[in-house]
């Protein structure tokens, strides 16, 4: 199951395996069992995420690629 979910987010985002595996396994924070907690600006530096924002945003954005999608 964790391999599957691994490859979505690989397959899904811009992150490489090594950065993803390393974040996975970070123990440094002493909140974290396993793993490290991203937020916001952190998820799109390390490229989980293009962007932050609300739905709003996400909702514009989606119909942007609708729209594009269309002129094809």
């Amino acid at each position: 199951m964790q391999q599957r979910i691994i490859n979505f987010i690989l397959r899904t985002s811009e992150i490489g395996n090594k950065i993803l595996t390393e974040l996975m396994y970070s123990t440094d924070e002493i909140a974290n069992d396993v793993g490290t907690i991203l937020v916001g600006e952190e998820a799109v530096k390390y490229k989980l995420i293009n962007e932050v924002g609300g739905f709003s945003t996400a909702l514009k954005k989606l119909n942007d690629i609708i729209e594009s999608k269309k002129s094809l």
